[in-house]
């Protein structure tokens, strides 16, 4: 019987360009390691336009840390090692996470194992004389070498639960962007620029169209007259397509008794701030 391959979900049309960012996932977290050599590892999957991977670390990361592990990936890259795959049954894998004292990937395969995978995927840094420099849980694919892992740049840190669950430790997430060449690098780099000048949030305080207050909360807008003027003409253009599409205008309160709160989930994460 032929063996099931999971593979990973694609997030770009280009099979070549979305290697090129998984296996800069893999770089990165190689690259942690080293830095960090008790980090715990979470997951590295591909994003619209590059790569991130989640760490449970010793300490709170700096963007300075950045440049760091830049500096590691870039090295990583020129030695252009090999990506191998390899497959193991899933209780040896469960049994090996265990003795690395890797919690994360041991939950990741107790979970393959609960839909009933048998046999799972690593891919591992091969080093030109064969020395084994990492290895990851993984469905693949990759590239060929971590030399043709295309033009990368990491670009930010974030906090991430695991697996999304609030519930759940809170891991550190680092991002990264990867293209093909420096050129098409560039050129994404600086439209990131162009839009942190065009942030809704920037010119809509530049342009006084609303304000923000603690007395309020964060995230919330106080809308100004010119900005309700802007927000009214945009409500009325939206409605008008809604009405050509059949849907009518309802009006609900905006006080409810608290069970609806409860249900919904966010009485227990908002209790201090509802009213």
């Amino acid at each position: 019987m032929a063996k099931k391959v999971r593979q990973e979900v694609m997030r770009s049309s280009d099979l070549e360009l979305d290697h090129m960012r998984h296996s800069c996932s893999h770089m990165l977290a190689q690259a942690v390691l080293e830095m960090f050599p008790d980090a715990k590892l979470g997951i590295g999957p591909t994003t619209d336009d590059g790569f991130y991977y989640d760490f449970d670390l010793p300490r709170t990361l700096i963007p300075e840390d950045l440049d760091l592990l830049q500096e590691k990936m870039e090295r990583i890259s020129k030695e252009k090692q090999t990506f191998r795959r390899i497959e193991s049954k899933v209780e040896k894998a469960i049994d090996f996470y265990k003795k690395v004292k890797q919690p994360y990937k041991v939950d990741l395969i107790e979970g393959l194992k609960k839909e009933g995978e048998k046999v799972i995927t690593f891919y591992e840094n091969i080093d030109n004389d064969g020395t084994l420099k990492f290895s990851d849980l993984c469905r693949g694919g990759h590239s060929e070498d971590t030399g043709k892992t295309g033009a990368f740049k990491l670009t930010k840190i974030a906090g991430a639960y695991w697996r999304g669950d609030e519930k759940q430790p809170m891991l550190q997430r680092i991002y990264g962007i990867c293209f093909k060449d420096g050129k098409a690098l560039r050129t994404h780099l600086a439209m990131m620029e162009e839009a942190k000048k065009r942030d809704h949030r920037k010119l809509g305080q530049e342009l006084d169209l609303f304000v923000f207050s603690d007395l309020v909360g964060a995230g919330l807008p106080l809308w100004t007259p010119k900005g309700t003027v802007i927000r009214n003409i945009l409500d009325d253009y939206v409605w008008a397509l809604r009405k050509e599409r059949g849907y009518e205008k309802v009006t609900i309160p905006h006080i409810t008794k608290k069970d609806l709160y409860e249900t919904s989930g966010h009485w227990q994460k908002f209790a201090d701030d509802l009213f």
